[in-house]
């Protein structure tokens, strides 16, 4: 009775683990637990102990060696140590499947998503700030580029512009030196009857009025010369101004001068002579008389300066002028009467 049960059960026992075999080829090997381990070693060792219930038992109830059957194995201890080798292999797989998070708090949180998320926003505004920057900076040079330009045109336009007039004023200037009615009067004045000097010194003051009108650069003229009387276009000169001018600041730039003129800010003797009646020019050519016997002064008109440079236009709080070589200055746009030679 006793070995048909144990045929029974042994019958029952390879077909319960039969079934539990094919049930656990269809099972994830993630679902494999420590218990299923267990559970499936154990009905192994009992299958296997079945097979051999045939030999006689020990009173510990174990297979005896002696008549061939292989002792019971521990079961516990071998559940263990597959227990202890599935950990291992689940931990390998862990540490190779896990990403490699730093274990530094900083930088468990500058690699963290937040971070992430920060970045891609940050990094397209700050390229499109570095856009705006190097584009303002380019765009703010060729606007200053532009403007520096356009002023540097102004600015040599009017240079041309009072150029030419100052051009105009010493081709006068030398044109009257070279005049019949000047150099017969102021040549021959001694050697002239006093009808003859008289109708000379008209001619001479002809010249003089048509030379003043010939140009809008052309404000007063004077002639002194050695012999006959001095003659301006304002007024009345005196007698011995020859002598006087000689002495006076400008006589002596003229004077001592290779050139045969000389540009000067302003003629100080002259203007005492005139009482200072014609105070409103800007510069005056001084030029020698083809016998070196006296001198044509020609002023040139404030106006017309200040009319030129107040068209250069270089913004709010710009000063434009024209300054002389002895620091005689016409400036625009402010009140002030020197700024450049100060």
């Amino acid at each position: 009775m006793d070995k048909d049960d144990n045929k029974l059960s042994v019958k029952e026992t390879e077909e319960k683990i039969t079934d539990d075999m094919n049930a656990d080829k269809n099972i994830p090997v993630e679902n494999i637990t420590e218990e299923k381990i267990a559970s499936d070693v154990i009905m192994e060792e009992k299958t296997k102990n079945a097979k051999f219930s045939k030999g006689r038992k020990t009173k510990d109830n174990t297979l005896s060696p002696k008549h061939g059957f292989v002792p019971k194995l521990n079961l516990k201890e071998k559940t263990t140590k597959l227990t202890n080798l599935l950990k291992m292999s689940v931990n390998q797989d862990n540490e190779t499947s896990k990403p490699n998070v730093p274990q530094n708090a900083f930088l468990r949180r500058i690699s963290g998503i937040r971070t992430t998320i920060l970045l891609g926003f940050a990094v397209p505004i700050f390229l499109m700030a570095v856009f705006g920057v190097v584009s303002y900076n380019r765009s703010s040079n060729a606007i200053i580029q532009n403007y520096e330009n356009i002023a540097s045109n102004a600015l040599s336009a009017v240079r041309d512009y009072i150029f030419l007039g100052i051009d105009a004023v010493s081709s006068k200037s030398y044109e009257l030196t070279d005049t019949k009615n000047i150099k017969n009067y102021y040549n021959n004045t001694d050697q002239l009857s006093a009808e003859e000097s008289i109708a000379a010194f008209e001619k001479v003051q002809t010249e003089l009025a048509n030379a003043k009108s010939s140009h809008s650069f052309i404000y007063a003229m004077h002639i002194i010369g050695e012999q006959g009387d001095s003659i301006s276009s304002v007024d009345e000169l005196p007698a011995d101004m020859y002598a006087g001018f000689l002495e006076s600041e400008e006589g002596k730039t003229i004077t001592t001068s290779l050139e045969r003129y000389v540009w000067v800010g302003k003629h100080n003797y002259i203007d005492e002579k005139l009482n200072h009646k014609q105070v409103n020019y800007s510069t005056s050519i001084i030029r020698k008389m083809a016998e070196n016997n006296g001198f044509i002064i020609i002023d040139v008109p404030k106006t017309e300066l200040e009319h030129a440079v107040s068209n250069i236009k270089l913004g709010e709080g710009s000063i434009v002028g024209f300054v002389t070589s002895d620091g005689g200055e016409t400036l625009a746009n402010t009140e002030e009467t020197a700024v450049f030679s100060t």
